[in-house]
This record gives C-alpha cells, structure tokens and sequence, in this order.
C-alpha cells in the first residue's frame, strides 16, 4: 500500500496545474472559505450563504488562510482528498481480492482521466467520493467485527408455501 500511496502522491505532485480552470460553483466555494477565514461567517458577497452546506468550504479555508489564492496548493489539497479515497479503496478491496490486485485496481483508478479532471477542480466531488469510501470502510470494519452492543437485524425469508 505505501508503494501505491508513493506513486500517487509523487503524481499528485507532479501533475498540479498552476492555473485554475474558473467555474461557478469552486468560485463560491472559495469565496465562502476566504469569508471564514476572514471571520466574516458563511456567507458569500457579504450576504449569508444558503444555496449549500459549508463542508468543503471549512475544509478550504484552513488553506486558503495559509496559502490565499494558490491555486497549484487548493488543487493539490483537492487531490489529496483523492489520495484519502485511494487509499481507502486499497484497503476495502485488499481484503476481497488480495494485495496485488487491489493494488492493481488502485493505481487503475488514480490514473483515470476523469478522475485526474475531478482532482484538479476545486470542487467537492472528489471530497466527497472521499467521505464516501471513507464510510464504506467503516461498515465493512463494524461487519468484519461483530459486537454484542449491536442488535441483531433479523433476516427476511420468502414464504414458498401458499395458504
């Protein structure tokens, strides 16, 4: 797993842009985060901000506090949210498939084009499929782990007979 997690983060690195590529939605999203920062609320053009919730804007404004507007620094934050969701994929799928061919599937999946696209956005999708995978991990742990504290969810079964 260190060797994959190597790999991205040296391409995660590598492969971040300077520039940014504007679009409304990463516009606001840094807008809201610089508003925190600046101790001003969520809120957006001095108006509280409704249209989302603020969850990657707090995550950026730890950021944008410490870097501004550094694009090539807010894309790799992004990406190593990226790096997060690698890294737990690598661990869901090595317990099903093996070491090797999680491995295999990790390095597939963090060279996907789109995947790379996604990374280099300041959105929240790539945060988010973090949180996701994140979440997938933590159930499959509490199944892997049985504990008396939980109840017990009764299985259904299909009645064959017809009364």
């Amino acid at each position: 797993m260190l060797a994959v997690l190597l790999v991205c983060s040296l391409h995660l690195v590598v492969a971040a842009q300077p520039e940014w590529s504007p679009r409304p939605d990463a516009a606001r999203y840094l807008a809201t985060a610089r508003a925190l920062t600046r101790g001003e609320g969520y809120t957006y053009l001095g108006q509280p901000f409704t249209l989302r919730p603020p969850g990657f804007s707090v995550l950026l404004a730890p950021v944008t506090a410490l870097v501004g507007l550094d694009f090539r620094a807010l894309e790799v934050f992004t990406g190593a949210t990226g790096l997060v969701a690698a890294a737990a994929l690598f661990m869901l799928f090595r317990a099903r498939l093996g070491g090797v061919l999680a491995a295999a599937f990790t390095l597939w999946f963090w060279f996907l084009p789109e995947r790379i696209r996604l990374c280099r956005e300041i959105m929240a999708d790539v945060p988010g499929f973090a949180a996701l995978v994140l979440a997938l991990l933590a159930v499959d742990a509490c199944e892997r782990r049985p504990s008396h504290h939980r109840m017990p969810i009764p299985s259904v079964r299909a009645s064959t007979s017809i009364a």
